[in-house]
């Protein structure tokens, strides 16, 4: 009896030791997270920042471009439509490189039309930007050496 009464103190000593082990493991484990949130929260403070000031830019970008596209239908059809058009091919070209082309066409038929050879070289170069940008080099070449042809005429040696 005393033997039992002994085993049942070692036993309870024991699953004692145990919880308080789990214990501490318990509480060790806590304070990790807490540091590791603390460290978390520096961390989306730095992301919150940053990508408030991506948005920003964003927004500004956008801003840009829709009083572009808003300038654009109040022009005439006349050279600073063609540098309008040129803009609009520049501020799409990250975004979406085949509106970037088809505003970077729109100049050239429209500096085409009105035989504006400064204008026509711009939006040469525009397009072999954008096909060079795409990796379609046959088109950008066809479109650099149009660009260079031109310059060449107007004595730009840029």
């Amino acid at each position: 009896m005393i033997y039992v009464a002994t085993l049942k103190k070692k036993t309870q000593l024991g699953r004692e030791k145990k919880f308080l082990n789990r214990k501490n493991i318990v509480i060790s484990c806590l304070l990790k997270v807490n540091l590791m949130s603390k460290q978390l929260k520096y961390i989306w403070a730095l992301l919150l920042c940053i990508s408030s000031g991506l948005v920003s830019a964003q927004l500004k970008g956008h801003s840009q471009t829709d009083s572009l596209l808003r300038e654009l239908t109040k022009q005439r059809e006349d050279t600073n439509k063609v540098n309008i058009l040129d803009a609009l091919s520049h501020s799409f070209f990250s975004i979406n490189p085949d509106t970037s082309i088809r505003f970077e066409q729109q100049a050239l038929q429209l500096a085409t039309k009105l035989s504006w050879k400064k204008g026509i070289a711009q939006a040469n170069n525009g397009l072999g930007v954008i096909f060079y940008s795409k990796s379609d080099y046959p088109h950008a070449l066809e479109y650099y050496f149009k660009a260079l042809k031109l310059a060449e005429e107007l004595g730009n040696k840029k």
